[in-house]
């Protein structure tokens, strides 16, 4: 009876065999490869690879927003318009303004990257998941994508609430809230009110904005890094309700170095954070009620 060819698949494997055979150490090294096993020096080849591919992302997504910057400076620059709507109210004008040559063109690649960064934020997280990825159980590999997911969903979640909830409240608060009575000048007879102007630099609000936005953003991922640590067994709930008292502190400490230097922009940033904090908690508590 003639023999059954032996398919493409077989063929590799045996020949894949037989070369392990003839060299041991080649053997080795496939078998703690399948086993997730991998060499110093190929985890930082991998990482460098991972951290080039997580440069050239930002680099792409920074290069396209100069072809959306219109839309991207609305996004960045809209909430000022409220506040020169809001100027002549109060007796005084706002606007914003550049002291130095060349600060258009610097600004403008500011944003470009700025914003390249927070659209590939997906991508690097990524690319940082699947660098960690052998090393993790079933369990956290199994959950792993929804974790991603939620990740992404929730810094974004966090730059939106504070686009367009908490900065136009904060800016219009800083601004016309803290406005110093107006001077009395007399000349000829009259009395005339002369009220500040308000001259915003354009680097120092994208600075506020920027770091009030990616604060909110970071602090928005508190739930999936309390997940993670759960499941990693690191983190209990008895944890998070023993230490409430500590972590309300760090959250005003944290919150007091992210926002401008006044007390309503700390507590628009430490409430949220507060709420997130509990609800960690809470996702913590059934995790551990489900394993």
């Amino acid at each position: 009876m003639p023999r059954p060819k032996k398919s493409e698949k077989q063929l590799k494997s045996s020949d894949k065999k037989q070369r392990s055979a003839n060299n041991p150490d080649q053997y080795i090294k496939d078998l703690r490869k399948s086993q997730g096993y991998m060499p110093l020096g190929d985890h930082l080849e991998e990482l460098r690879w991972r951290l080039l591919r997580s440069l050239l992302w930002v680099i792409g997504f920074a290069c396209i927003t100069f072809f959306i910057y219109e839309w991207v400076w609305n996004f960045f620059m809209g909430p000022l318009i409220p506040l020169i709507e809001d100027a002549p109210k109060h007796g005084i004008i706002v606007k914003f303004i550049t002291n130095r040559l060349g600060d258009y063109f610097l600004i403008k690649v500011k944003i470009a990257l700025i914003f390249g960064i927070m659209c590939s934020l997906p991508f690097i997280l990524l690319e940082v998941w699947s660098f960690f990825l052998p090393a993790l159980d079933k369990t956290i590999r199994r959950v792993g994508n929804g974790i991603l997911a939620a990740s992404i969903i929730l810094f974004w979640a966090g730059v939106l609430f504070a686009r367009f909830y908490i900065w136009p409240l904060v800016s219009k608060f800083l601004i016309y809230e803290w406005l110093p009575p107006a001077l009395e000048l007399t000349s000829g007879g009259t009395k005339e009110l002369i009220k500040p102007e308000v001259h915003l630099t354009l680097n120092e609000y994208l600075s506020s904005f920027i770091g009030f936005h990616f604060g909110f953003g970071v602090s928005f991922e508190l739930p999936v890094l309390s997940l993670l640590l759960a499941l990693l067994g690191i983190f209990k709930s008895e944890f998070f309700f023993a230490s409430w008292k500590v972590a309300i502190v760090i959250i005003a400490v944290v919150s007091a170095m992210i926002t401008p230097p006044d007390v309503f922009s700390m507590l628009a940033m430490m409430l949220p954070l507060v709420i997130l904090y509990f609800f960690s908690a809470f996702l913590v508590f059934i995790v551990e009620k489900r394993n």
